[in-house]
């Protein structure tokens, strides 16, 4: 076999090939979709929580509220790293305007179960419990 010669439109060819190949893949919509419908599940949960905060009936407690600012972290970051240019601020200000609220104790568990069940199918790899005995 002869050697190839790497000319110079080749090596044009080739520069581009890499520069293109080194750019961030656009941000998918469900991502923009997904962050959304999860921040307006932690606002959800959040405005249960400050509702009934010091309350001896609470909708959300204060254990559970941890585990949401815990999880609606890991999902922020999970698609952040996969789509890191979306506008993390927008989207929350849109998830605040499309946030709901009920004064009502289904309602914020749902809430609450919503925002656990969005955080196992986006990282199931974190949701593995460890074998402990």
């Amino acid at each position: 076999m002869g050697r190839v010669r790497a000319g110079w439109p080749a090596l044009c060819i080739a520069a581009l090939l890499v520069g293109l190949s080194a750019r961030p893949a656009a941000a998918s919509p469900d991502d923009d979709a997904t962050l959304r419908q999860a921040y307006a599940f932690y606002i959800e949960v959040r405005r249960c929580w400050e509702y009934r905060r010091g309350a001896a009936n609470v909708f959300i407690s204060d254990q559970q509220m941890e585990r949401a600012r815990h999880i609606i972290g890991r999902i922020e970051l999970a698609i952040l790293r996969r789509s890191p240019e979306l506008d993390k601020e927008a989207i929350w200000r849109a998830a605040t305007a499309d946030a709901e609220w009920a004064p009502d104790i289904r309602f914020c568990k749902a809430r609450h179960g919503f925002l656990i069940n969005e955080f196992r199918r986006l990282l199931p790899h974190e949701n593995v419990t460890e074998k402990d005995f």
